[in-house]
């Protein structure tokens, strides 16, 4: 978002419209170009930092709950009836230790990344709107035409 003003000021602040525009000229032209770059590097730095302690997050919690679920199915099979375990097919026991609890880590993988991409989608969704909120709308009415002539090319997709 902060290179449009970086582009503004470096061209001419008054051919960008809105709020945006306006900020633009409130930065006082080429002289406010060296801040605004400082800016922008520091902005992706500490977007950098967020991503990096996210991701650190993320590990941990899957590392958890699937340590946690681990241990559960183990003291499950340890402490089950010798009768039952005998009548279960030991596959299904190490599958359900390796692979099964694995696909629950695959998904909470997927749960943040979609959270994360929501989020974003937001960002950028304001940030179109400042910038230019005609362009948006015929974006967004362009997205849901092709959204919804490819939507029996997607339902055979999902069968």
């Amino acid at each position: 978002m902060l290179l449009v003003p970086i582009l503004a000021v470096i061209s001419d602040s008054s051919a960008l419209p809105g709020p945006l525009g306006h900020f633009a000229a409130m930065l006082g032209g080429r002289a406010a170009l060296g801040p605004l770059l400082l800016a922008f590097v520091a902005l992706v730095g500490m977007r950098g930092l967020l991503n990096y302690t996210r991701d650190r997050m993320a590990l941990r919690v899957r590392r958890r709950l699937i340590d946690s679920l681990r241990l559960r199915a183990w003291h499950a099979l340890l402490h089950c009836d010798w009768r039952v375990l005998s009548s279960m097919r030991q596959s299904d026991n190490a599958s359900l230790l390796i692979t099964t609890i694995d696909r629950v880590g695959v998904g909470i993988d997927r749960a943040i990344a979609g959270g994360v991409v929501l989020i974003t989608l937001g960002g950028l969704g304001m940030a179109a709107l400042a910038i230019s909120p005609a362009m948006t709308v015929a974006a967004l009415l362009g997205g849901s035409a092709v959204l919804f002539a490819f939507r029996r090319l997607r339902q055979r997709a999902r069968t």
